[in-house]
């Protein structure tokens, strides 16, 4: 039986996909584990979530949300569930909510790239895609972003209040931390490793490509260049141009299993984004075990800290030249290494579960005082 002191928390756990996976599951995980003693979890998904929130013991349940992510079904169907279920607040891990939902809501900005000249939406598509996030800033009671860099950028774009607005820090997931098997690619040793997406000109991956171009003319060394993620084929296209063949390989998606391994045996991880709502590759890269050069643009110099050496990104050369110290300074890649294991562990699920859990004591507490 459930206390019925319980407070009842909804969680849309339907976004447990692709690039957010790891985010929505693992931040779910550490919620109920923390706030068992307080919370009850109703967790929202599809089927194949089901074994997921069984794994999470008593203090979660599960409900089956057939309606679609996207959709006018999950608008109306959503909050008839929530009413229900007694849901006295509603976590959406992602910038999609029922607007009727008929409980306080707490909604996910991760970056606001729809905004920005880096958004792969036009006319249309964009367009809704922008009103989505200006009525989720409206109706929810309250906003998380995944850094800093995203809650000023959020205040900024979006006109919401700062006190609106609460930081809880996204974190390597526990692959980062396995046991690196080397076997995957010593066949491409010495090598630089980079990961794009589907963003490709935030990501900037180009010019990691022609840093190490210019690198490999400046100084004969042989190091390979691998390109992990999934682009877009102009994504592809684009990278090819720059240099991309035979010695520059696009990996396209690395599985967890690997990844430990993609980032600790390379010289270095090289992360030349442009724009970046956190910024998690290089953090996990530090977690595995790799030194790493980092632009210093957007929420990067806030996740990296001092354990990273940054460069300009719109300056290839200057990329250039930091591969070059770390390729002929084993000393200089040993100290990154440590000081980006340390870096790596002051993020975690557990942490920004407890901020969390704060800010739903504070939306109960106005609610009641109301």
């Amino acid at each position: 039986m459930v206390p019925a002191e319980m407070k009842r928390i909804g969680y849309d756990l339907r976004w447990k996909t692709g690039t957010l996976d790891h985010y929505v599951g693992d931040l779910l995980a550490a919620l109920v584990a923390e706030g068992k003693e307080e919370f009850r979890f109703i967790c929202y998904g599809e089927s194949r979530h089901e074994k997921f929130v069984k794994s999470l013991g008593g203090a979660a349940e599960f409900r089956l949300a057939p309606w679609p992510r996207y959709g006018l079904a999950a608008q109306l169907d959503f909050p008839r569930a929530l009413r229900k279920d007694r849901v006295q607040i509603l976590h959406c891990p992602f910038y999609v909510m029922p607007w009727l939902a008929g409980a306080a809501t707490v909604v996910t900005f991760h970056d606001i790239i729809p905004f920005t000249k880096y958004s792969d939406k036009r006319g249309l598509s964009r367009f809704l895609v922008c009103s989505m996030y200006r009525m989720a800033a409206r109706r929810a009671k309250a906003i998380l972003t995944v850094s800093d860099f995203s809650r000023q950028d959020t205040v900024r774009v979006l006109g919401v209040r700062e006190s609106k607005v609460r930081v809880a820090h996204d974190a390597p997931g526990p692959y980062a931390f396995t046991e690196p098997k080397p076997d995957r690619y010593a066949d491409y040793m010495p090598y630089f490793a980079c990961m794009t997406a589907r963003h490709i000109e935030s990501k900037n991956t180009v010019a990691a490509v022609k840093a190490w171009k210019i690198f490999r003319e400046r100084t004969g060394l042989r190091h390979k260049l691998l390109i992990g993620g999934n682009t877009t084929e102009e994504g592809r296209a684009q990278l090819v141009e720059a240099g991309c063949g035979e010695d520059c390989r696009l990996l396209g998606f690395v599985p967890d299993e690997e990844m430990a391994s993609f980032f600790h045996y390379a010289e270095a991880f090289v992360t030349p984004s442009l724009y970046e709502g956190f910024g998690l590759p290089p953090l996990e890269a530090m977690a595995a075990g790799a030194p790493v050069l980092s632009s210093n643009a957007a929420s990067l110099p806030e996740v990296c800290g001092d354990a990273a050496l940054y460069f300009d990104p719109s300056r290839p050369e200057d990329l250039a030249d930091l591969m070059n110290q770390i390729a002929t300074h084993p000393e200089l890649g040993k100290r990154m290494i440590e000081k980006g294991r340390g870096r790596a562990k002051m993020f975690s699920y557990q942490k920004s579960a407890s901020r969390i859990l704060d800010l739903y004591r504070d939306l109960l507490n106005m609610a009641q005082a109301r």
